[in-house]
C-alpha cells in the first residue's frame, strides 16, 4: 500500500518496523512490517516423580522414579539467505518461571545459554535465534537442575510459536524444517544432583533411562513454509483538527488550487503592513515555504534520474 500525499496531509502513519521510500512519480511512502506467526508445536517441561508418592503406589518398585523433561526445538534453515527467527512459548497455568528454566542454543556445535525474553504478557516469553543459509540450529528449554533452590515438582506446560523477523522482498517466503521433541531422563529413587565424594560407588545400581518422543507439528509435517514480514500501512493519528495560528485564526485556503500561479510577486494581504508582529511572522513563513520549494525540486531531480532513499531505522 503507498500513501500519496501533495502539501500537508491529514492522516500521520507510524509503526514499530518501519522505512520511508521515495518512488519515481515523486510521492512518498511508509512501510511497515507486519510478521506473519505460525504454530510449532506444544511443550511440557517436568521435573517431578512421575506418580504421587502415597502409601498405595509406594509399594510398587520405581512407580515414583523422578523424570527431567525439557524441550528441544531443531530449525533447519534450507533456504541460503541467513535468517532470524523469532520463537514465542505461551504458558498461562501456571506461567513460565525464568528462575527456575534455562535455555540454550547451539548453532555451531556449542550450547550458548541464556534466558527467555519477558513481553508485555506476563504469559508470553520469547527468543531470537539466527540461523545462516543452509544451516541448523538447536534450541533446548529444560527445568534448570543446577539449582539447589529447584522445587521437587517443576511443571510447565503451553505451544510454541515461530515467526521470521528478516525484512526481504514482500510476499517471500522460505521452507523451513521444524522438529519438536520431548527428551527427557528418568531418574533413580531419592536421586540427588550434589555431587557424592565417591561417585563410582555411589553410582552403582543406580537406574537412568533416557525417553525421546516427537511432537506433531501445527502443520502435520516438519516443513513450514514461512513467509516474510508484510509490508503495510497504518494510521497512527487522525489529525482532523487544523493546526492553530499563533494568536490569530488562520486564513482558509481551497481545497484544490485552481492552476499553476503565475510568476510575480504575492499580493499583500490586509493589515500585513500595520501589523509588526503580523508582518514577521508572515515573513517566517515566506522563508518556510521558499525552502520547501527548494527541497520538493531539488528531490524532484533526484527522483529522475532514479535515486531513492530510505530513512535510518528507529
Amino acid at each position: 500500500m503507498r500513501a500519496k500525499t501533495r502539501g500537508l496531509s491529514s492522516t500521520t502513519y507510524i509503526a514499530s518496523v518501519h522505512s520511508w521510500q521515495r518512488s519515481a512519480d515523486g510521492s512518498c511512502q511508509l512501510t511497515v512490517w507486519n510478521p506473519t506467526i505460525m504454530l510449532v508445536s506444544t511443550f511440557e517441561l517436568l521435573f517431578k516423580a512421575t506418580t504421587p508418592a502415597n502409601p498405595p503406589l509406594v509399594r510398587v518398585p520405581g512407580a515414583a522414579r523422578g523424570i527431567l523433561q525439557g524441550y528441544f526445538l531443531t530449525i533447519a534453515n534450507t533456504s541460503t539467505t541467513t535468517l532470524t527467527f523469532l520463537l514465542t512459548f505461551n504458558a498461562t497455568t501456571p506461567a513460565l518461571n525464568l528462575a527456575q528454566t534455562v535455555q540454550a542454543t547451539d548453532v555451531t556445535g556449542g550450547n550458548s545459554f541464556g534466558d527467555l525474553t519477558p513481553t508485555a504478557d506476563p504469559n508470553r516469553f520469547t527468543l531470537s535465534v539466527r540461523v545462516p543459509g543452509r544451516d541448523t540450529a538447536l534450541v533446548i528449554l529444560q527445568p534448570d537442575v543446577t539449582l539447589a533452590n529447584l522445587p521437587d515438582s517443576v511443571e510447565f506446560r503451553g505451544f510454541v510459536e515461530i515467526e521470521i523477523t528478516t525484512r526481504t522482498f514482500q510476499g517471500q517466503t522460505f521452507d523451513v524444517l521444524l522438529t519438536p521433541e520431548h527428551r527427557g531422563t528418568f531418574l533413580p529413587n531419592n536421586f540427588s544432583f550434589v555431587p557424592p565424594p565417591l561417585p563410582v560407588a555411589n553410582n552403582n545400581g543406580r537406574d537412568f533411562d533416557q525417553l525421546i518422543v516427537a511432537l506433531p507439528t501445527a502443520t502435520g509435517s516438519a516443513l513450514f513454509r514461512l513467509p516474510s514480514p508484510v509490508r503495510d500501512l497504518k494510521p497512527l493519528i487522525d489529525n482532523t483538527n487544523p493546526i492553530p495560528f499563533p494568536g490569530r485564526p488562520l486564513p482558509s485556503l481551497p481545497e484544490v488550487l485552481p492552476g499553476p500561479v503565475p510568476p510575480g510577486p504575492v499580493p499583500p494581504i490586509a493589515g500585513a503592513g500595520t501589523d509588526p508582529e503580523l508582518r514577521a511572522t508572515l515573513a517566517r513563513l515566506q522563508d518556510g515555504l521558499s525552502l520547501m520549494a527548494r527541497t520538493i525540486d531539488s528531490l524532484a531531480g533526484e527522483s529522475a534520474g532514479g535515486d531513492s532513499f530510505v530513512s535510518p531505522e528507529p
